[in-house]
């Protein structure tokens, strides 16, 4: 990735979760924009094109991670089923 230009979707609801991930990606060289909500993160595309999204699945609200990973898997051109394959994880 060019960190000069490539940028991470976090999207993590956890304030201090989201804080702590976005100042390390930010660290390595990675700028982030963190979105605290599925509905947020669904309006980030529209303005900026990101290379990689880390999605909390457990999201509250009435979208989840899930909806927020099925939505960028057709916006990015894959096949909207989920066959692609897609990094996920949680924190307990």
């Amino acid at each position: 990735m060019n960190a000069q230009r490539d940028l991470v979707l976090l999207v993590e609801d956890d304030p201090d979760a989201a804080a702590t991930m976005a100042r390390q990606l930010t660290a390595e060289g990675y700028p982030t924009r963190v979105a605290a909500t599925a509905v947020e993160a669904l309006r980030l595309p529209n303005r900026e094109s990101f290379v990689l999204a880390i999605v909390d699945i457990s999201l509250g609200g009435e979208l989840d991670g899930i909806d927020v990973a099925e939505w960028l898997v057709r916006l990015y051109g894959h096949s909207g089923d989920l066959r692609e394959p897609l990094p996920s994880m949680t924190t307990c």
